[in-house]
């Protein structure tokens, strides 16, 4: 088919939108990368400044560091669970439910003046919702 037929149908070529599905994945992809972002920033919260924070909280720094491995240690217990339950549910649903646990171990996170015990809390249920990513 040369420009002039398709000119000659009434289609304009020139300003021919992107389906409703392009931009749909698009915006899956997107969703899934940003949900990828914040699972690296949930991964380790205190690594770095594991010195001033037990000095901060007046407890030991292997406590600290426990916040890390809470993060592996319950992603590592649910990844079998995980993948059954992204079978039955579906990778809507389970991207919707994991990104509703980090939410919920971010906010209790956000208690971390109150006591050091929130973030590792909060840890732990970001990492039940990381095999769900």
């Amino acid at each position: 088919m040369d420009l002039k037929s398709t000119l000659s149908k009434g289609d304009n070529v020139l300003h021919k939108t992107s389906s409703p599905k392009k931009c749909y994945r698009l915006w899956v992809c997107f969703v899934y990368a940003i949900a990828q972002v914040f699972t690296g920033f949930l991964s380790s919260p205190l690594a770095p400044i594991a010195d001033a924070a037990s000095k901060a909280y007046n407890i030991n720094i292997s406590t600290v560091n426990l916040a890390t491995s809470l993060f592996s240690f319950a992603c590592l217990i649910t990844g079998i669970p995980a993948n059954i339950l992204i079978i039955k549910l579906g990778l809507r649903k389970s991207k919707i439910l994991a990104n509703l646990i980090f939410v919920a171990g971010s906010i209790l996170k956000l208690f971390v003046n109150k006591n050091i015990y929130f973030v590792l809390a909060g840890q732990l249920l970001a990492g039940l919702g990381t095999p769900f990513v």
